[in-house]
């Protein structure tokens, strides 16, 4: 190859990782996350939580802790027809040694999801909260 072919090559690639390094940069903050405000929880507690994407983890806004979230069960509605268009489920997670830290939290959001629309979507979500007392 010649050194002029590879100085291109070299050129267009750098141009490449620029422009994708500067798309990934500039990606809107806040998105991809589900806010549920007012969850209540099978201990007493009244909870605000976001969920970051798909994470298994969901940030408590009020401080610096986090419910880490073992299992759930989430359903997909449309607002306005209450059709059910999907149900998610996930149980995994190890709870050996959490079982007395366990809660068990409800909560109901409607929002946008890209694929569905705007949809309702009714959280049960157990896990345990971070820190730990």
């Amino acid at each position: 190859m010649s050194r002029v072919t590879c100085l291109l090559t070299t050129g267009m690639l750098t141009l490449v990782l620029l422009a994708c390094a500067a798309s990934t940069a500039g990606a809107e903050p806040e998105k991809n996350q589900i806010t549920v405000p007012g969850a209540q929880c099978d201990n007493g507690e009244e909870i605000t939580f976001v969920i970051e994407g798909m994470g298994k983890g969901a940030k408590l806004p009020e401080g610096d802790g986090n419910l880490v979230i073992k299992d759930y069960t989430l359903i997909y509605t449309d607002p306005d027809t209450k059709e059910v268009l999907e149900t998610i489920e996930y149980g995994g997670g190890q709870k050996t040694g959490q079982v007395d830290d366990l809660v068990t939290c409800l909560g109901e959001t409607t929002t946008e999801i890209v694929g569905f629309g705007l949809v309702t979507i009714d959280f049960r979500l157990q896990g345990f909260f971070t820190p730990r007392d």
